[in-house]
């Protein structure tokens, strides 16, 4: 049975390839057969259908046993000649797979008939056709989802360039920019001005710019730095930004647009000028008397002669006793005015190539030249240390105007001042005493006429308490008169 099966198939198949068209079949074409009557087909199936039914259950619910050939000799039976198994160690069914395109389907034999049947019935365009719409459909899904993918990344990236110039032309950003260039002391092309509009870069001296970074680098890292557009100051070519440190202005940026233009049409921006508001950023006058053709230097730097103010002029401190007629012409000397931001300066002269001399402060000015020796100092010092006494126990009520004879030049502006003074406020005490006298800073300006700093303490007692203290700090001048010297002027520098 299982032989005849086999048999049909191969007829049936044989028959199948005869109807394929033959460039399908890849043979050269011939005469096409006749197609097979609907009669035959069921002819077929049927045959088919009977061949491949089961046999009926013996008695006692078993299948009958197949038929086997008989026993060779030797009382062995024979062995049943088997199909190959297929993958899996599993036999092949009768159900043969067949594949339609991509998919797979396990039919009856019978069912198989009918499906080449029916595909052979088809139009070879129609295949075609299917298989030309799957390709189709392909690409052009693969097209579109590249397309998109190309549009969103040039999205994307022009959403990129756009943000970075919109933050780029900010001025807020500028103005942040400026602040950490100076923190770092990477002024560039910063122009700072002070509060009253004097330039820095042009019109002072600025000896060590990193005196401003470390001011404002303190206020920045200690407080909350805010940033204000000023909208009265401020329109569409210009911005004014108020930058605080916490609650204290600290610089007022002014910037313009510039021609260099960003992406999307945005304007760069350019500082004109930073002004700084803080008071600990404000310019102190540095004013300074040295001997005339003499060099000036702050911090080791020369100062240029555009700052003589005053080329050779009068000692200042002597202007006064030359105005009263007590002494005649003295040494020229040279002034400068020097606007800017110091930071403890050191402020030192010299005369030609000589090691510079550092120049004390003497009454708000630096005074260079005219430097006493050794010897000199020995001369005078014992007279300026007495004539301490005398001066406070005056000013305290406890001397008279014959105290201050001894030690004043008559008809001197000291003198004037001194008997002129109103010490009757002075309030009653037991005792004066006078301690930690000093005498330093001799200036030998002329034959007979020289200066010093002075200072002592003075405490008033009332009877075992002391109830009043003042530091006196002073610069005295003294002029002779024959063979001694008198206080013939005085000015404060300071005292409490």
């Amino acid at each position: 049975m299982e032989k005849e099966i086999k048999t049909q198939n191969e007829q049936l198949n044989s028959r199948i390839r005869m109807q394929k068209r033959p460039e399908e079949a890849g043979e050269h074409p011939v005469k096409r057969v006749r197609r097979k009557s609907t009669d035959e087909i069921s002819r077929i199936k049927n045959r088919t259908e009977k061949a491949g039914r089961m046999r009926p259950a013996a008695e006692g619910g078993q299948q009958s046993p197949r038929r086997t050939r008989p026993a060779a000799e030797g009382g062995q039976q024979s062995p049943r000649r088997t199909r190959p198994a297929a993958e899996g160690g599993q036999r092949k069914n009768q159900r043969q797979e067949i594949r339609t395109g991509d998919k797979k389907e396990n039919l009856p034999l019978s069912k198989q008939v009918e499906k080449k049947e029916l595909d052979l019935q088809k139009p070879t365009s129609v295949k075609r056709k299917k298989g030309k719409k799957k390709k189709t459909f392909k690409k052009t899904f693969l097209t579109i989802l590249i397309t998109f993918s190309a549009i969103l990344a040039a999205a994307l990236l022009c959403l990129w360039f756009f943000l970075s110039a919109f933050e780029k032309s900010r001025p807020e950003g500028y103005a942040k920019a400026i602040i950490n260039n100076i923190e770092k002391s990477e002024y560039g092309d910063i122009h700072l001005v002070t509060a009253e509009g004097l330039s820095i870069d042009d019109d002072s001296l600025m000896t060590d710019t990193d005196a401003i970074a470390s001011i404002i680098e303190s206020k920045v890292s200690s407080s909350d730095v805010s940033y204000r557009r000023l909208n009265a100051e401020s329109d569409s070519e210009k911005n004014v930004y108020l930058v605080k440190a916490g609650d204290e202005a600290l610089l007022k940026i002014r910037m313009v647009k510039s021609d260099k233009k960003f992406t999307f049409g945005f304007s760069d921006w350019k500082e004109e000028d930073t002004t700084l508001l803080s008071a600990d950023l404000q310019p102190k006058t540095l004013k300074a008397q040295i001997p005339a053709g003499t060099k000036l230097y702050i911090n080791g730097k020369e100062v240029p002669e555009r700052f003589i103010t005053e080329l050779e002029g009068e000692i200042e401190l002597l202007s006064n006793l030359r105005a009263w007629g007590i002494i005649g012409e003295q040494p020229k000397v040279s002034t400068y005015t020097v606007k800017g931001i110091w930071v403890n300066p050191e402020v030192t002269y010299s005369e030609g190539d000589k090691t510079p001399v550092v120049c004390p402060l003497q009454n708000n000015i630096y005074t260079g030249g005219f430097e006493a020796d050794q010897d000199f100092i020995n001369e005078v010092y014992d007279r300026v240390i007495y004539c301490m006494e005398p001066y406070a126990y005056y000013f305290s009520g406890d001397a008279g105007r014959g105290a201050i004879a001894s030690i004043m030049l008559d008809g001197s502006p000291a003198y004037d001042n001194a008997t002129s003074a109103d010490v009757s406020w002075m309030q009653e005490h037991s005792d004066v005493q006078i301690t930690e006298k000093r005498a330093e800073n001799f200036k030998h300006y002329s034959e007979g006429v020289f200066s010093c700093d002075i200072g002592f303490v003075e405490t008033i007692y009332q009877g075992d308490e002391a109830v009043k203290t003042w530091n006196t700090n002073m610069t005295w001048i003294f002029v002779r008169d024959g063979d001694e010297y008198y206080l013939a002027d005085f000015v404060t520098d300071g005292g409490d």
